[in-house]
């Protein structure tokens, strides 16, 4: 079982649910995971689009009353007119006309409850995409791992051309969500802030250690200023479970993504990488283990918002690693950014503790 997928979008006050229980490699064609996963994803896209659609058919319906109307008075031109807005509305921004009152009033209603639902819906269309996005990477690693590689292949193609949407709705959501008074989807760090700190050595460890395993220390920090966005795990077999056994973190800089120099722990397991979605950096993770090791972690995102991170605004990978025994321990930044980890490392990972800005 790869998990569950859930998004809650708020459209127009209402609040829609997606569900998706995506079945693990080995079912039929007809119910794979992948193609059951792309049906999913194609079924949240219509109802995140669906007040949207509503609002059209609702001002189509209109114009063909308005346009009833017009023939039964013999107006002529403001038959045509409105015949013209009717095929027009769909393809382009509509031109409000000051010939026809009647017209004009129903386009300004139609103008003024469009660009709300337009940019609520284009927001939801994007935590969907997102969704989708991480979903697929996962769904690589699970096909991959159960030596289904055409399959895991056909996925990445499909993961890249998300990409390439997800960049294209992102521009667009930038533009269109702030003037609707919502959030930009992607918000960038302040680095002058955040280099500033780094220069005054400004960086201290969180008060929690995630983990209560040996070994010996290591510390990461990138060679430029940058915030954990991810982290790169090391899988491997532990008594018969899939556990973590390694991690490498994953640094967001002002000039891109840079991973740290090595990895921490076991250095020959299966990677996989758990990044945040464009906009977030991690903001804790809970971990579960024994006195040896971790050995299955769950990692929380939060919003960037310029010097912090806004913990109103979170979301997590779920749990990574099948061992379900252990004690549990969390390591969190309380709302700082995290530059850095250090801990203590062997045959696997035995703490992780965050470096963070400020006191």
């Amino acid at each position: 079982m790869i998990g569950e997928m859930k998004s809650r979008v708020i459209l127009a006050g209402s609040l829609l649910s997606v569900l998706t229980i995506v079945p693990r490699p080995g079912s039929t064609e007809e119910e794979s995971p992948h193609s059951k996963l792309r049906l999913d994803y194609h079924i949240a896209l219509t109802e995140a689009e669906a007040p949207l659609i509503q609002l059209g058919e609702f001002y189509d319906s209109k114009l063909d009353e308005l346009a009833t109307q017009f023939q039964a008075d013999g107006n002529l031109e403001g038959l045509i007119a409105v015949k013209a807005e009717r095929k027009k509305f769909r393809e382009k921004p509509t031109e409000i006309t000051d010939q026809y009152p009647d017209l004009k009033k129903l386009q300004s209603i139609y103008l003024d409850a469009k660009g709300p639902r337009e940019a609520a819906s284009l927001q939801s269309v994007l935590e969907v995409t997102q969704l989708y996005q991480e979903h697929l990477n996962t769904l690589i690693g699970e096909l991959t791992k159960a030596g289904e590689l055409e399959r895991a292949v056909a996925v990445r193609d499909e993961l890249q051309m998300t990409q390439e949407r997800l960049d294209e709705l992102e521009k667009k959501a930038e533009l269109l969500l702030p003037a609707h008074g919502l959030r930009s989807p992607v918000d960038e760090p302040n680095w002058e802030e955040l280099t500033r700190l780094f220069e005054s050595d400004s960086i201290t460890p969180a008060e929690l250690t995630a983990g209560q395993g040996g070994g010996s220390d290591y510390r990461d920090l990138p060679p430029t200023p940058g915030i954990l966005i991810g982290i790169e795990l090391q899988y491997s077999d532990f008594r018969g479970f899939d556990t973590v056994r390694g991690i490498r973190p994953i640094f967001l800089t002002k000039s891109g993504r840079k991973e740290g120099e090595t990895i921490r722990g076991n250095k020959k397991g299966r990677p996989r990488n758990v990044i945040a979605r464009k906009g977030y950096a991690i903001s804790q993770i809970e971990v579960f283990g024994d006195n040896t090791a971790i050995r299955r972690a769950k990692i929380t995102f939060a919003r960037i918002a310029g010097t912090q991170l806004d913990l109103s605004d979170t979301y997590d990978s779920g749990w990574h690693g099948d061992y379900d025994d252990g004690s549990f321990s969390n390591c969190s930044s309380d709302g700082r950014f995290v530059v850095g980890v250090e801990g203590v490392s062997g045959l696997g990972i035995g703490t992780i503790r965050f470096l963070l800005t400020g006191e």
